[in-house]
């Protein structure tokens, strides 16, 4: 038995009841938590937002795992057109945007940030068509966007200093979405648009713009406890053909 004044072990140690008596196993640190980082990593990354922050409005029509058909509710967005890799020019346009919601604006007001932030390629796709899953790794263009929280409109926004940022208002619109967590790196965005793409196919349905990768935490979240999306835009008469499935 363990001395109260004893040293800390670098071992956990858990007690096994059989018919000698109570024997001892311990088990490394390190599997242990390897345990409940799978066991995090399984959860629904739908849920790995913070409550703080007002997300997009929206209903969902067709629900296939990760794999979904959304109808989302017109909103307000703030946009900015940024130069880059994906990652260079996400980060660019995410601190040209949060400037102006932090008091970067005419009046000097603070606007509440809400998730995702979302990197869309804008502009040339360079070379010849790379296929769907590949544009946004062939475009060293971007608009990086942050919808607006619901109790603002066009009027009541503060103008931004920033002459490249654009507020406008987006009518309701119809997207696939694909949810999923861990790391965006550029092999991650391109399998994960492939495999919504591939959905979209087996059930005729055809994308109506460019993807977009959609982020919800903070760099510092950890990668089983975030939460990505690949969005791709459909037609409205897409979503209305489709029924939610339960």
């Amino acid at each position: 038995m363990t001395r109260p004044n004893a040293p800390i072990q670098p071992l956990l140690s858990m007690s096994h009841s059989g018919s000698a008596g109570t024997a001892s196993r311990r088990f490394p640190l390190w599997i242990l938590l390897t345990a409940i980082a799978g066991a995090c990593a399984t959860t629904d990354p739908r849920a790995h937002v913070s409550p703080k922050l007002e997300t997009p409005d929206y209903r969902v029509q067709m629900h296939d795992g990760p794999l979904e058909i959304r109808r989302y509710a017109p909103r307000v967005v703030a946009t900015v057109k940024t130069v880059g890799d994906r990652d260079a020019a996400s980060r660019a346009g995410f601190k040209r945007l949060a400037r102006y919601i932090f008091g970067g604006n005419d009046q000097g007001n603070k606007v509440a940030m809400t998730a995702p932030v979302s990197a869309t390629p804008s502009g040339d796709i360079a070379g010849d068509d790379p296929g769907f899953a590949d544009r946004m790794g062939a475009t060293d263009s971007w608009q990086v966007m942050f919808t607006m929280p619901s109790a603002w409109t066009l009027n009541t926004l503060p103008v931004p200093l920033d002459e490249g940022v654009q507020l406008m208002r987006r009518p309701g619109a119809c997207y696939a979405a694909h949810v999923f967590t861990g790391l965006t790196t550029d092999q991650t965005v391109r399998e994960r648009t492939q495999q919504l793409v591939t959905w979209l196919e087996r059930r005729d349905l055809q994308p109506s713009g460019e993807p977009t990768l959609a982020r919800y935490n903070t760099p510092w979240t950890l990668p089983w406890r975030r939460r990505n999306e690949i969005l791709i835009p459909l037609t409205h008469a897409t979503c209305s053909n489709q029924s939610r499935s339960r």
